[in-house]
C-alpha cells in the first residue's frame, strides 16, 4: 500500500483455527464453503466473508489505498491445483484514494484440482485487510476436509455470476497495448474500444512477477476508446523483459468486468 486516508494497525490480528470458522475485529466470520464436485471430479467451494456493516475486504489488485490479499493453499492433501475466480468488486473512496473491493460480505469461488480420487482437505494460509475508518491487517490458516455433494450452493452460483468476461466475448472490448521502456521501468498504455454503458470504469493492469509491481494512472474516456496507462517496476536496476503470458488486464465497471491475458502492440 502506498496511500492510506485510513489507521492503519500496526499490528495483525493472528488467528490459527484448526476448522473453517475465523473472525476477528471487523470480520464476523471466514468460512470455508463446501461446494460441489462435477463429473470430472473438479471440486467448485468458496471462501465466504462476512464483514461488520459498514466494513469491507479488496480485491486482488485494490489500488494503491487498499490491501491486496493473498491466499496460500500449499498445506493442502491431495490437491493438485486451486484457482481462484473473483467476482466484480465495487469502487469506493475519491481523489486518488480509490478502492476496488466488496462491502460487507464477499464470496470466494475455489476451483480445486484433486491430485487423485480420495478426500480432499483445504488448507488457506491468506492475509486480508477489513476496513472501516480503521484498516485491521487479518492473517489467518484455516483448513476444511471437503465433502461436496452434486448439489450447487446458491451462494457460490451467485458470485461465480459475476465472475470477468473474457475480453473476445465482450464486443468492442479487446484490448491493446503500446509498450515504452525507461529505464528499468516499463509504460504500458491500454487502450479498448468497449462502448460506454456504465456508470464508472476503470482499466487495470498486474504482472505476475513476484519481484515486481505495477503503478496505475487514471483511465480515462476519450472518444469511443476507453485508455489507460500503467508503469511495471522490476524491483532491480535490470530492465523488464516482458512475458505476455504474465500480463493481466481486467476492464472493471459498475455492472461487470472483462479480462485478458497478454496483449496484442498496436
Amino acid at each position: 500500500m502506498n496511500k492510506f486516508s485510513r489507521i492503519l494497525k500496526t499490528l495483525s490480528t493472528v488467528i490459527l483455527c484448526a476448522g473453517s470458522a475465523v473472525h476477528a475485529e471487523g470480520l464476523r466470520s471466514a468460512v470455508i464453503l463446501q461446494g460441489w464436485q462435477d463429473t470430472s471430479g473438479v471440486i467448485t467451494s468458496a471462501l465466504e466473508f462476512s464483514m461488520d456493516e459498514g466494513w469491507k475486504t479488496y480485491w486482488r489488485a485494490p489500488g494503491d489505498a487498499g490491501f491486496p490479499p493473498s491466499f496460500d493453499f500449499s498445506g493442502s492433501e491431495n490437491v493438485a491445483r486451486v484457482d481462484i475466480i473473483w467476482p466484480t468488486p465495487s469502487l469506493s473512496g475519491s481523489d486518488g484514494y480509490e478502492t476496488l473491493g466488496y462491502q460487507n460480505a464477499l464470496v470466494l469461488p475455489l476451483r480445486i484440482t484433486p491430485k487423485s480420487a480420495g478426500p480432499v482437505t483445504l488448507a488457506v494460509a491468506a492475509s486480508i485487510g477489513v476496513c472501516d475508518d480503521i484498516c485491521v491487517p487479518v492473517d489467518f490458516v484455516m483448513t476444511e476436509t471437503l465433502s461436496p455433494t452434486k448439489k450447487r450452493d446458491p451462494k457460490i452460483i451467485a458470485a461465480l455470476a459475476t465472475a470477468p468476461f473474457p475480453s473476445d466475448q465482450v464486443t468492442g472490448a479487446k484490448m491493446t497495448c503500446t509498450f515504452s521502456q525507461e529505464g528499468s521501468k516499463l509504460n504500458v498504455a491500454v487502450s479498448s474500444g468497449l462502448p460506454k454503458t456504465d456508470a464508472w470504469e476503470r482499466i487495470v493492469v498486474e504482472y505476475a512477477d513476484a519481484t515486481a509491481w505495477v503503478v496505475m494512472d487514471q483511465t480515462k474516456r476519450e472518444a469511443s476508446k476507453l485508455n489507460a496507462m500503467a508503469t511495471i517496476y522490476s524491483g532491480s536496476d535490470t530492465p523488464i523483459l516482458l512475458a505476455r503470458d504474465k500480463l493481466r488486464l481486467t476492464i472493471v465497471t459498475s455492472s461487470r468486468s472483462i479480462e485478458q491475458i497478454g496483449c496484442a502492440r498496436r
